[in-house]
């Protein structure tokens, strides 16, 4: 299957390693996974066994309709390699998103794009109340009671959205393979907002609606290249995870969605922890699904929300982190946007969070992401440091996050790759002066007393 890499700038010498290093972990550890579809494509079994086998060693990075519209553009046919992401972070997301709302063929050519770049894609489903047509939010009706009466007007207008949603799905191919989706139906179905949520069906509806829509894709319709996610709202908030869980038979991904201003970040490692841990416990791979400031990026009064809210506490928890990827929601204008651009107070802080060593962007992750029969490789560490602040100005700190080693050592590349710093490392707090360094971008490394590389990260000085 070839792969095209779509590159919108010259990559340094340390993302190039970072790169290679991404390669490495990325190779699927143990065996391929198995998931809830016996019969999935090898490409799905292998992006599956990809996204359990990140988890804890980096943060893949999504955007819903990333390269379908933006502050003050939009691109209905998906030809012009648009994004935000790229104009914030000179970088596509790994994860692009996107929603039967707009119809059934309003994004076949972005998600190409987004596969053939070696992104993933990933759908959710506003789909209408099957009871009067109207939108996912209007309530009226008992629509799941009445899809689960078979002969009902609501059971045959909603397996025609299924039908649909399967020819998208099943045409949706590149070479004659079909594109793996994350497909995410029926999500922050512990709140009630939308016509499927806690209060307007019984938790037995719920479980017999999801599973009703896995056979159906999967059994009847022969749909085989989805892993199916599962999503409620903020567990902390909304009754906790395991409430209307419909079975690890039909689920293939833990996910949760929340949003959030002040006391973002505590709510989201509590999440972060209930869903890495039901996770582990039963061999899936865990995600937030959806993420952000409540109403946009523009409303936080946080400059540095990416890294403070999001990023930092994630990679100071061991558990929080086993996250495959972060979802944020789509750039719509101004006043309603998850990815700050240019010039906007926080864009500094997102600039920081995608050059942060456990993020992932499009152009870090490898030729071969959904290459069949990739075997296990050595994993990369885990957050072993932190470097802040980046950029710097005056001095950087190199922090310890794991239990002290005798004999590190701490060296500093410059973009030529002549080593620029090499001393033993302080412990657990290094001070690094950067007085008279020239400006620009610079690669840290950890060594241990072997020689063996520990750590790898780089950062700015300003």
């Amino acid at each position: 299957m070839p792969i095209f890499r779509i590159r919108t700038q010259a990559r340094p010498a340390s993302h190039m390693l970072r790169h290679l290093i991404f390669s490495t972990m990325m190779a699927v550890s143990g065996l391929l996974c198995a998931q809830i579809d016996p019969q999935a494509t090898c490409e799905t079994r292998t992006l599956y066994a990809q996204l359990r086998a990140v988890q804890g060693h980096a943060l893949l990075f999504g955007h819903q309709l990333s390269n379908y519209e933006g502050n003050g553009w939009a691109d209905p046919d998906g030809t012009a390699d648009r994004s935000d992401c790229l104009a914030a972070a000179g970088d596509f997301p790994a994860v692009f998103g996107y929603d039967f709302l707009y119809g059934y063929e309003a994004f076949r050519e972005h998600a190409l794009r987004a596969y053939r770049m070696g992104a993933i894609v990933t759908f959710c489903d506003h789909l209408d109340n099957p009871s009067n047509g109207e939108d996912a939010w209007n309530t009226q009706g008992n629509p799941v009671r009445r899809i689960l009466e078979p002969g009902s007007p609501e059971r045959a207008r909603f397996r025609t959205h299924l039908e649909r949603v399967a020819r998208f799905f099943t045409t949706l191919t590149e070479g004659g393979v079909p594109v793996p989706v994350i497909y995410r139906p029926f999500h922050e179905h512990t709140g009630s907002w939308f016509w499927w949520g806690k209060a307007h069906c019984t938790e037995d509806e719920f479980i017999a609606l999801w599973r009703y829509t896995v056979r159906l894709l999967r059994d009847t319709l022969g749909v085989h290249s989805l892993l199916y996610a599962y999503s409620p709202a903020s567990p902390v908030h909304y009754g906790g995870y395991p409430e209307r869980y419909p079975g690890d038979e039909f689920v293939d991904i833990l996910g949760f969605d929340q949003y959030g201003r002040g006391n973002f970040s505590h709510s989201l490692l509590a999440n972060c922890r209930i869903t890495a841990a039901l996770a582990q416990a039963k061999g899936k791979a865990a995600a937030i699904t959806e993420f952000g400031v409540s109403g946009g990026i523009q409303r936080t009064q946080l400059d540095s929300w990416f890294m403070e809210a999001l990023l930092e506490p994630l990679c100071r928890d061991t558990l929080a982190c086993k996250v495959a990827y972060a979802h944020t929601w789509r750039n719509g204008g101004p006043d309603h946007h998850w990815i700050p651009m240019p010039g906007s107070p926080a864009h500094p802080g997102f600039e920081a969070f995608h050059a942060h060593p456990f993020t992932r962007f499009a152009g870090d992750l490898p030729a071969d992401l959904y290459a069949c029969g990739v075997q296990p490789a050595v994993r990369p560490l885990g957050p072993f440091a932190r470097v802040y602040p980046n950029p710097a100005q005056d001095q950087v700190q190199v922090e310890l996050m794991h239990p002290a080693e005798a004999g590190l050592r701490l060296r500093v590349l410059d973009t030529q790759g002549r080593r620029v710093a090499d001393a033993p490392l302080e412990l657990p707090l290094h001070t690094l002066p950067l007085a008279h360094w020239p400006a620009g971008l610079y690669l840290v490394q950890i060594a241990d007393a072997g020689g063996g590389l520990r750590h790898q990260s780089k950062f700015f000085v300003e």
